[in-house]
């Protein structure tokens, strides 16, 4: 591990070409960005079948606890998947694909696929096509959307049109969305089709594992906005959906019917500066909120009531060395908290905190070597739902790779587990491709 240090401090040394060189401060990419997490949340409200246990299970929306995590998870989420630097980057993009795999334990490897692209139908009609993979311990989710942008369609506002693509019909979702300069807001009919497929097309219910009957379909919204004036960058997601009661009843099983309320909620800010021509920082908060109501029309020990909460607040710092070079410094404080109350009177209080921090030596040129040598600790107290959680550790990250000039970039790594260094070194691997066009 000496000589990996030793060969990225000699990359660094190595002469520098103009177009490996970094952008000056005013056309730097951002340093983080909060998209990728509000796109997170986003998904849950979109495709409640894609999480891991399913739509109906007692895990809730969120679905964060599951009994294959071991005490390592969140640290494998943190050092095998995309680096904050690169997400921000992938937002820049209108196109393209890039993928991600991160082993966490002997069977399981998480795994991450994003592509998008957009085809010119006519003037200024262009057509959109999405693809979202996420296969982790809470999704399992593989969701297409296609849709159409109409370039100001609205004076100087562009006009957007999205279907999710999903296997059971009545969960499409309809998605409109305006967007000018900055500014974006999007809402999103939640299973729009539901009741046209079994009302007004006469579909049995008998021929689904589950029918869903909605009063009115549920419906959410989401505004993003952006802006930059130098040396400042603020960023701002919020959304959510109304509170929608289904009944949902199994007519092919004859399971008992019951009603099921749900309603998300999330808002985050991020605040980034460069404070010098070497040092950019970013500061965020973030909460992501959830009630699920399970009721039968007869009391029951099956009864569910569920709120659960994730929120956090982090920091990040880029200090650069040299044009390529550069120390990377983050920090992050989540909270897990969640109330459970069930029919037979139970009431479970949870509270779930963590502590994670990372010092990264980066080199990241335009095109040539990239090289990260890390450090990566998680400190958690995980609470009685998932009290196997709570743990200290600290791990190494080896890293290498290569960016193109035509803008494809592959990197990958290894993990090494400091705290067991004389007896189990090896924490796992990961790799990363990418391209952009």
């Amino acid at each position: 591990m000496n000589g990996a240090w030793c060969a990225l401090a000699l990359a660094a040394a190595a002469p520098i070409t103009a177009a490996q060189t970094d952008s000056s401060a005013h056309d730097a990419p951002p340093l983080a960005t909060l998209t990728p997490w509000a796109d997170a949340v986003w998904l849950a409200l979109l495709d409640r079948d894609g999480s891991y246990f399913g739509r109906l299970s007692d895990a809730g929306t969120f679905q964060r606890f599951n009994p294959l995590m071991d005490d390592e998870y969140e640290l494998d989420l943190w050092t095998g998947l995309f680096t904050p630097l690169e997400e921000a980057q992938w937002t820049q993009s209108d196109e393209g694909v890039r993928i991600a795999g991160a082993s966490i334990n002997h069977p399981f490897i998480l795994n991450s696929a994003d592509w998008r692209a957009r085809v010119p139908i006519t003037g200024a009609v262009d057509f959109l096509a999405r693809f979202t993979r996420r296969h982790s311990l809470s999704e399992q989710r593989d969701y297409p959307a296609v849709g159409v942008e109409w370039r100001e369609a609205l004076g100087a506002w562009s006009l957007r049109t999205v279907i999710g693509m999903h296997f059971f019909k009545s969960s499409a979702d309809v998605e409109i969305g305006v967007r000018r300069g900055p500014l974006e807001l999007r809402v999103a009919v939640l299973d729009a089709f539901n009741n046209l497929i079994f009302a007004g097309l006469g579909v049995a219910p008998e021929e689904t594992p589950a029918h869903f009957e909605y009063a009115s379909p549920p419906v959410a919204a989401r505004l993003a906005f952006s802006t930059r004036a130098h040396p400042w960058r603020l960023e701002l997601q919020v959304g959510g959906s109304t509170r929608s009661t289904v009944q949902v009843s199994f007519p092919s099983s004859g399971d008992p019917t019951y009603s099921l309320a749900e309603q998300v909620g999330f808002a985050g800010g991020l605040v980034e500066v460069h404070a010098a021509s070497r040092i950019a920082l970013v500061a965020f908060a973030t909460v992501a909120s959830a009630t699920t109501q399970r009721r039968f029309p007869a009391p029951s020990p099956a009864d569910l009531s569920i709120r659960e909460r994730t929120s956090g607040i982090g920091a990040r710092a880029r200090v650069a060395l040299a044009p390529a070079l550069a120390i990377e410094l983050d920090g992050r404080v989540t909270w897990r908290p969640e109330a459970r109350r069930t029919g037979t009177g139970a009431i479970v209080s949870h509270r779930d905190r963590e502590h994670t921090g990372a010092v990264t030596v980066a080199r990241r040129p335009r095109v040539g070597w990239l090289g990260r040598l890390g450090i990566a600790v998680v400190d958690r107290d995980a609470g009685v739902l998932a009290a196997a959680l709570t743990a200290r550790h600290a791990r190494q990250l080896m890293e290498g790779g290569y960016r193109f000039r035509s803008g494809f970039e592959i990197a990958g790594g290894l993990r090494w587990d400091l705290d067991q260094l004389p007896h189990h070194p090896f924490d796992g691997g990961h790799l990363r491709l990418t391209a952009t066009w």
